[in-house]
């Protein structure tokens, strides 16, 4: 069954001027909304790629997984988390499932989101003031590794503070490995548990009240940018 849906809008002056537009277009009320929901929820990874194109590099290829079983994708996105496991779709879930084990975990913007800047030329260190949350965040991408292959896949554009945004994740003992377009990839030899998490943050955050770290990374680049001052 369908109905005919009458919309009127007022078209602006640069437009061009003249009376009010009609436009009339049929519309099923009766779509099947399971349809709906359901693509709401899932995409295929051409989908994925034409709103997200920095992800092309990111999925260029996956990590070698044991035996025949297929890899397990994880995208962490600042509004949402996708997996998918091996095919080439992505489905939405709903929490993050810590029972879960990923060949690959893609920051998609989630770190991003959270503070994880440190672009001194345009005066940004957000991640000075998420220190803690950041180091947790990255500790529950690694918590999931399904193996010792298994990597964190971060972008580090070339005008951030690279080294110090991958201390972050080599205090817990991962290796980091280059990539092409700023993407870098971090594995861990070691399944890590929750009191690896404590011991870094008493050894990152709760002994390090001296500001030591911060005077450190701030002051040669204020000074750099007060000596170009006339």
């Amino acid at each position: 069954t369908t109905q005919r849906i009458s919309l009127r809008w007022w078209c602006p002056a640069h437009f061009g001027t003249g009376p009010t537009s009609m436009v009339q277009f049929q519309a099923a009320p009766c779509v099947n909304v399971w349809q709906w929901k359901r693509r709401g929820r899932q995409y295929t990874k051409e989908e994925l790629l034409r709103r997200r194109p920095m992800l092309r590099e990111a999925l260029a290829d996956l990590p070698c997984t044991p035996g025949h079983r297929r890899p397990r994708t994880l995208l962490r996105c600042a509004d949402m988390l996708l997996q998918s496991n091996g095919s080439a779709k992505f489905q939405r879930m709903s929490s993050l499932d810590l029972k879960g084990h990923f060949d690959l975990i893609v920051d998609a913007g989630e770190l991003a989101a959270l503070g994880f800047v440190m672009d001194l030329a345009n005066f940004r260190w957000d991640a000075l003031a998420h220190v803690e949350e950041l180091l947790r965040l990255i500790f529950s991408s690694l918590r999931l590794f399904a193996s010792s292959k298994s990597c964190l896949r971060l972008y580090l554009a070339p005008s951030q503070l690279c080294d110090f945004l991958v201390a972050f994740v080599t205090a817990f003992g991962a290796e980091p490995l280059q990539r092409p377009n700023g993407w870098m990839d971090f594995t861990v030899s070691k399944t890590l548990m929750p009191n690896d998490l404590e011991q870094v943050l008493e050894r990152e955050v709760y002994q390090e009240r001296s500001h030591q770290r911060y005077a450190k990374v701030l002051f040669p680049a204020l000074s750099d940018d007060l000596s170009h001052e006339p």
